[in-house]
């Protein structure tokens, strides 16, 4: 084995939790650890369109902090963002280098909370507790936590009334390709097909201080596996269902919807039924032209487990299924040794993925990480049954070049 890597290391749960608490409106983020990594984190952060100023902040770190253990930089940091700043929560996170020797956040924490306003919030873990999927689901448990610390008033259910249903949207991470668009798409489907609207996104878009209004929803969507504990705790709580969304294609969004109208006894609006059939009929000559090729048309994928899913989804309404998909934290010599098989293949992936296909390959951007890529439109989603329109056309191109 090459002790040379070629692919960019899966980012840890250290990034995920930044990246997270980030998306957040509010949150404030103080990390205790050298200013360069933090330098060399702004450039993901920057192309995940999040914004760090005024609340992501380093200590730094010098040899008598690392060998003597002296913590006056993170005291006087606490105490200043919580003067200058006012933040609701400081959120203090480990770097690899204060993890590694044994820095005591907790302990130093709860001895400051006396002269703090904010509420000291701490994650230890400084990237070594999985990837950056495993952070994301550190934020998510850490509502959870801040949720029980909070007074908040339950809202009778009552489904039997025509008032418009509400509902949060779980799992919108910032990895996200194209998550504004995605989000957009999910409230327009339930706007037209239900007149529900929504409440709150999860994590993006949210704030810490609009935590008390939590209960004031129907329902939930998870579109992600790392959001689950809050899925299952404003069940468990505020008796909540939330529904897990497959939000992708013309059958997988319109099953989404039929199961919310039905556990509400709701009518779906018979315009936004009557255009998903007018779609479905308009795909179903795919498997016919298929059908006529001198070779069978391949589909890779290579994103995190719910873009894998989603995609195996739409592919399979157009009649076709994925040779392989690969999660995109697999490590590196499984990802070369599958990228060099992908040839004369449609091929789903991250900018690093598709960069190393082989020539015969056409490539589609649609997962984390992406290079030099700003996002200005909003009506070029991946999900729901506009996503589908986009995907239909994907394979469509694709299948016309065929021989």
């Amino acid at each position: 084995m090459s002790a040379l890597t070629q692919l960019l290391p899966t980012p840890s749960d250290r990034m995920g939790t930044i990246w997270g608490l980030l998306a957040i409106k509010d949150a404030c983020i103080l990390e205790y650890g050298p200013a360069g990594t933090t330098h060399f984190g702004l450039g993901p952060i920057s192309s995940l369109e999040l914004e760090a100023r005024g609340r992501y902040f380093v200590t730094h770190l010098d040899e008598k902090d690392v060998i003597m253990g002296n913590v006056e930089r993170l005291e006087k940091a606490v105490l200043e963002i919580d003067t200058q700043n006012k933040p609701q929560y400081i959120f203090i996170i480990a770097s690899s280098v204060t993890a590694t020797i044994g820095t005591d956040l907790v302990g130093i924490s709860r001895a400051l909370q006396d002269r703090c306003n904010a509420k000291l919030e701490v994650f230890e873990s400084g990237g070594f507790a999985g990837n950056y999927l495993v952070g994301f689901e550190m934020v998510y448990e850490r509502l959870v936590h801040l949720l029980n610390e909070i007074e908040i008033e339950a809202v009778q259910q009552n489904p039997a009334t025509d008032r418009p249903l509400r509902y949060h949207i779980l799992g919108g991470s910032p990895d996200h390709y194209r998550w504004r668009s995605d989000v957009l798409e999910i409230e327009r489907v339930f706007d037209e097909a239900l007149s529900a609207e929504v409440a709150q996104t999860f994590l993006i878009d949210s704030a810490l201080s609009e935590l008390g209004e939590i209960a004031k929803a129907d329902f939930c969507l998870l579109l992600r596996e790392e959001a689950r504990p809050l899925a299952k705790y404003l069940q468990e709580r505020f008796e909540i269902p939330y529904f897990e969304a497959n939000f992708y294609g013309y059958e997988g969004s319109l099953e989404v919807v039929e199961a919310v109208a039905q556990y509400f006894g709701r009518q779906i609006c018979d315009k936004f039924s009557d255009e998903i059939k007018a779609h479905q009929a308009e795909i179903a000559y795919f498997p016919f032209y298929a059908r006529q090729l001198s070779q069978p048309l391949r589909f890779f994928s290579i994103a995190d487990r719910d873009h894998n899913q989603g995609l195996a989804q739409a592919i399979s309404e157009l009649g076709f299924e994925f040779e392989a998909q690969l999660d995109i934290t697999a490590p590196e010599p499984e990802r070369l040794a599958a990228l060099a098989r992908m040839d004369d293949a449609l091929v789903f992936a991250d900018s690093e993925s598709l960069s190393r296909l082989p020539e015969t390959a056409q490539g589609i951007l649609i997962s984390f990480p992406w290079y030099d890529k700003s996002f200005y439109a909003r009506h070029l989603p991946f999900m729901g049954p506009r996503g589908m329109d986009q995907l239909a056309e994907i394979v469509h191109d694709h299948l016309m070049k065929r021989p």
